[in-house]
């Protein structure tokens, strides 16, 4: 289901607010990082299995799974946002995570932003929205 189908309030006095993460790295850019990655370690583990090391294989193979699965995650991650769209009658939050979409609406005059500093330095800000 798509978010945006929804009925959303008039375009003309609409303010949207786009909120990404940070991501540098593309698909592309991902596949040939992990490409790298295993061919390194194909590499270094039929080196040491030509030694007579064989159990260093199915450890090899696990890393290579484990990475692989991480890597799989920060790619579906990849496109994650929130959308704040400021209307003349509504307010809205759209998001998404991963292959889920969720939308709220909130009536803009009960509805409340409240800027939370993080827990330390390096953590970020959080922005929340209530309607009381």
């Amino acid at each position: 289901m798509d978010a945006r189908s929804a009925s959303q309030p008039d375009t003309a006095a609409t303010v949207s607010i786009l909120i990404r993460p940070n991501r540098s790295l593309s698909r592309c850019g991902l596949l040939t990082l992990f490409g790298g990655f295993a061919v390194v370690t194909v590499a270094i583990t039929m080196g040491f299995a030509a030694m007579g090391a064989q159990l260093v294989l199915p450890f090899a193979g696990l890393e290579l799974a484990v990475v692989g699965g991480v890597f799989y995650w920060i790619d579906r991650h990849a496109n994650d946002f929130e959308e704040v769209v400021i209307g003349r009658d509504r307010v809205y939050l759209i998001r998404r995570h991963g292959r889920m979409w969720t939308q709220y609406e909130f009536q803009p005059y009960w509805t409340r932003a409240q800027l939370s500093p993080g827990p330390a330095v390096c953590y970020p800000s959080r922005l929340r929205g209530s309607s009381e």
